[in-house]
């Protein structure tokens, strides 16, 4: 198959080996690298757990390149505990001609929670990529070069849902990721492997009216939430429960004059959510009826995520957008997009708790 940005491979179990075979001239330069996990292609030698490690292996342990082009591993700190990283070898990048680099990671000895990042070294030239997997190739993709001397991420390795995979970053280090859309197609990412965990995630909507409808009242953005420790509450501007980032639940609902409303989550302490439900609410007899949109989740790191809305047809005064839920240590977030019916002498909020079972009690607020 072939590698895209941001669509992730299950990985069969294994060894994975990313191999890269250069068509084009290198320039010469002299890195330090970190070491961790990286090795270049030969026979007849192994390291810890059976992995091949190529020739040219260091006092000390540390690995060495063979070529300009080198292939390494870096923590993904963001996603649990930080991988061990021993000290940084020195690689020599030189001439030009078919050169190749390969790097060799085993994820089940990889810290609880932990993952890697692929990156790229030393080479700007046009050249293959291969996923290599108990002797088969699992995936590949051409690179068409032309990022300069900088790193080029090539992809993470990540758990999710119990299994490893690849997620294709294929762009240069310090570029912003393109975008993704959650629909019925698509409905569930992970945050983790879109990059997103380690920063503030802001949950902007963008309201329109429904062609040939009547404007709708304003909604209210406001989020349920549950936090690891069993605690459950509501961020919403009714009652002045605004919430905070920087304490418990670390969710608040801000508003500025650039973004407009919106709600923003600390995912630094990712750790401490179970789950959280993103809605929209609306009083009055037309409630959100003719209500049009979208609603983007921009991260500090990752991916932006788009989560489009269905004009809305019918009486409802609530809308779950989108359900982030615990997933071991990452976060998983589904698209709802759901107009809930109005229910007699239930509030927007009550409508919302008993459609997703939080259990809380409500009182009259202003």
């Amino acid at each position: 198959m072939t590698l895209r940005a941001g669509e992730c491979v299950e990985l069969p179990g294994g060894v994975l080996w990313v191999r890269y075979e250069s068509f084009g001239p290198f320039a010469g330069a002299d890195r330090g690298v970190p070491a961790a996990l990286a090795a270049a292609p030969a026979a007849g030698r192994t390291g810890a757990r059976g992995v091949p490690w190529g020739a040219g292996r260091g006092a000390g342990g540390r690995a060495q390149a063979q070529g300009p082009a080198l292939l390494v591993a870096e923590p993904l700190a963001a996603a649990g505990a930080p991988l061990p990283m021993p000290a940084g070898a020195h690689a020599r990048s030189g001439g030009g001609g078919p050169h190749g680099a390969a790097l060799a990671v085993d994820p089940e000895a990889l810290p609880e929670g932990g993952g890697v990042r692929v990156v790229l070294r030393g080479a700007a030239a046009r050249g293959r990529l291969r996923l290599e997997a108990a002797g088969e190739d699992i995936a590949d993709a051409d690179l068409q070069g032309g990022w300069g001397s900088g790193d080029f991420v090539v992809g993470e390795i990540a758990s999710h849902a119990g299994d490893w995979h690849f997620r294709p970053v294929l762009r240069p280090a310090g570029a912003r990721p393109a975008a993704m859309v959650l629909d019925s197609g698509l409905p569930v990412a992970s945050l983790g492997l879109q990059g997103a965990l380690g920063g503030l995630l802001r949950a902007v909507p963008h309201w329109r009216t429904a062609p040939r409808a009547q404007p709708p009242a304003r909604p209210d953005l406001g989020a349920l939430y549950e936090l690891a420790d069993g605690t459950r509450g509501v961020v919403q501007a009714l009652g002045d429960s605004y919430g905070r980032l920087d304490a418990p639940p670390h969710i608040e609902l801000v508003r500025d004059r650039r973004r407009g409303e919106h709600l923003a989550l600390d995912l630094v302490r990712a750790g401490a959510f179970r789950r959280v439900l993103l809605f929209a609410s609306a009083y009055g007899d037309q409630g959100l009826r003719g209500l049009d949109g979208s609603v983007t989740l921009h991260s500090e790191h990752g991916a932006d995520i788009g989560i489009g809305l269905a004009p809305c047809r019918e009486p409802a005064t609530a809308c779950a957008l989108a359900l982030i839920t615990r997933d071991g240590p990452d976060l998983v977030v589904r698209r709802e997009a759901r107009y809930l019916p109005v229910r007699a002498g239930l509030s927007p909020q009550r409508t919302l708790d008993y459609a997703y079972g939080w259990g809380l009690s409500w009182a009259p607020g202003r």
